[in-house]
């Protein structure tokens, strides 16, 4: 990571030319955009169920009362893999259901990712966002979590109170296959937010244009950068050129004109 920061990669125009209304608004409005899972592009989202480990009887029991009634339930072998599969079974559905009332917004560690520049900004046209971390968080009242590349399903404690809900479900927003590794993502974490749209101006701190982000049709360079000098007084503005040296894209400062 960058000392605090972390970084918001988009496009400035969508397939058709016009605008991408979320980048404008995050750019000139401050405003930024909690996701719903299902939306996001890893087919895995969502599916990647964690493992309960430490399944017992008075758990399950202190959770679900009704339990006792049913027959031979004092007889389970509670150590056994089918009976730790089939709580999972019986829990999942619910679980899943809860999921749908979180939002999320993601971000990278990295801003000189070529990879992510061009998956996420347009082919290098679009441009990158770096927020204050600590900031981020106070004025959107969400944390922060880093995302967790895994090799195989993750676990989890079985908890005996309604707070496993809240971690299992934080696991599941939170890890991601291996071949993801190169994001190096974080997520912003909200439950049941009262609206999708956040605005979070005061976290905004460097600014970074694409290396093609003049490939854009009617795209006028120095105008935007006017623009977001007047809306950002403070904030670092660069620009992505390609070292043909190294063969990587590299952020300089904007030279005053």
């Amino acid at each position: 990571m960058n000392g605090n920061t972390l970084y918001k990669y988009r496009s400035l125009y969508k397939e058709d030319g016009s605008l991408n209304k979320f980048t404008w608004k995050l750019l000139f409005n401050g405003e930024i955009y909690l996701s719903d899972f299902e939306s996001l592009n890893d087919p895995c989202e969502g599916q990647i169920i964690p493992r309960y480990r430490d399944i017992t009887k008075e758990k399950i029991l202190k959770i679900h009362p009704w339990m006792d009634t049913m027959p031979y339930f004092n007889d389970i072998d509670w150590k056994s893999e089918e009976v730790v599969t089939r709580i999972q079974d019986i829990l999942t559905p619910s679980i899943k259901e809860k999921l749908k009332k979180y939002g999320v917004f993601c971000v990278s560690s990295d801003c000189e990712n070529d990879l992510l520049w061009a998956h996420y900004a347009d082919s290098h046209k679009g441009i990158c966002v770096g927020f204050d971390i600590d900031k981020l968080e106070k004025i959107s009242g969400y944390k922060i979590y880093p995302v967790k590349p895994e090799q195989k399903r993750p676990e989890v404690e079985f908890s005996d109170d309604e707070s496993h809900y809240k971690n299992f479900l934080i696991k599941m927003l939170t890890t991601k296959p291996m071949c993801w590794k190169y994001e190096k993502e974080y997520r912003m974490v909200a439950l049941s937010p009262q609206k999708r749209n956040i605005c979070c101006f005061g976290a905004i701190k460097e600014i970074y244009l694409g290396c093609r982000i003049e490939k854009n049709k009617n795209f006028n360079r120095e105008d935007f950068i006017r623009r977001l000098k007047k809306v950002h007084p403070l904030c670092v503005i660069k620009e992505m050129r390609v070292n043909i040296d190294t063969l990587k894209i590299e952020s300089h400062h904007i030279l005053s004109k």
